[in-house]
């Protein structure tokens, strides 16, 4: 159920990728492509009854109506494996309804009779190209049946000593054992100047993701000048870059690659 408290900070929020205002019920094509954008990317909510350009507050005059709008159209324009969660509002006296659409485990979803399906770009919705229609079919294709949620469970219903007896077990016969992915590696080089031939040092880092990033970063902070300023009566030492900007440069080359690409 959404508190007050969520709407009113959704509803102070400007367009985006997942947040779309709709003053009443648009027509059916546009609908079905605003949902199916949000599910084939990463959600979003469609607030009725905001006017889209100005956020001005307008509420709906027949809640019900909306929400039976948004079912029919979706179930007779789309094949969605999981219909949005619709929401009725009451705020300042009048009434909204808010479509809440989850991300999508079995993309690509497409609007019945076309081919190709919409994805959501910023505040908008446009039909996806080459690279991205594969990345869709990708993520649609590596969950299956035991990917998808278990409804009516929570995290009070998992057992940690069952799971921990497990890891172990697994440890014993397998050199990775979430299963996931081969060890990784990286290769720390420090380049003599600029000429990429010659180096001064170079460590191949094999392991799990996690301690590959730890692990080159220290190789980075090995061959890192440091400095030493005054603040106030003390001394504090520096690095040559931001160590808040040097890990992320490292966590975007190895934790956010995309290993589904060879090489």
């Amino acid at each position: 159920m959404l508190a007050p408290k969520e709407f009113e900070q959704l509803i102070n929020q400007r367009e985006g990728e997942r947040l779309e205002f709709k003053r009443e019920m648009p027509a059916s094509s546009d609908l079905a492509k605003l949902v199916t954008a949000f599910y084939n990317t990463n959600g979003g909510a469609v607030v009725f009854g905001v006017e889209d350009s100005t956020q001005r507050l307008m509420g709906v005059s027949n809640p019900q109506g909306i929400e039976e709008g948004i079912v029919n159209i979706l179930r007779s324009r789309c094949s969605l494996d999981v219909m949005p969660a619709i929401e009725f509002v009451a705020y300042r006296d009048m009434e909204f309804v808010v479509a809440l659409c989850p991300q999508g485990t079995r993309k690509p979803y497409l609007i019945s009779g076309e081919t190709r399906p919409y994805i959501r770009v910023g505040s908008g919705n446009r039909v996806a190209q080459g690279e991205e229609i594969r990345r869709l079919y990708i993520e649609g294709s590596e969950g299956g049946f035991e990917s998808l949620p278990c409804q009516g469970v929570d995290v009070a219903d998992l057992s940690e000593q069952l799971i921990t007896d497990y890891v172990r077990q697994r440890e014993k016969t397998s050199g990775r054992p979430l299963g996931l992915s081969w060890e990784e590696e990286v290769a720390c080089v420090r380049f003599k100047g600029t000429d990429v031939v010659s180096y001064i040092d170079r460590r191949d880092l094999r392991g799990p993701l996690y301690r590959l990033v730890d692990d080159a970063e220290q190789f980075i902070y090995r061959h890192m000048k440091v400095g030493r300023r005054i603040e106030g009566f003390e001394g504090v030492e520096y690095r040559e870059y931001p160590q808040a900007t040097v890990r992320e440069a490292i966590v975007n080359a190895v934790v956010h690659r995309d290993y589904s690409r060879q090489g």
